[in-house]
């Protein structure tokens, strides 16, 4: 579930959920999440390409906060639901 797009401790944690709450239930929701994040740019999209590169970039995404923001909009700063390359 996600492996590819999201960072290895970030499928790990929804692995965690899935598996503490016995349910897949958390899955579209995170997907919802992750299109709701993404809302603005992908709407500024104009081709298949575009809308993949947007996609592409949930790998800097930390799930659990963007989870919190979406399930109860409560986060104190959006700021830390990317993460920014160190490179």
């Amino acid at each position: 579930v996600f492996a590819g797009y999201l960072e290895v401790d970030q499928v790990l944690a929804v692995w965690d959920r899935i598996l503490a709450f016995d349910s897949l239930l958390i899955v579209p929701v995170i997907a919802a999440a992750i299109f709701a994040f993404r809302e603005k740019r992908l709407m500024e999209c104009t081709t298949l390409e575009e809308v993949q590169d947007v996609l592409a970039e949930a790998s800097k995404l930390k799930v659990m906060l963007l989870l919190q923001l979406y399930l109860f909009g409560d986060s104190p700063d959006p700021a830390p639901l990317a993460r920014t390359r160190t490179t």
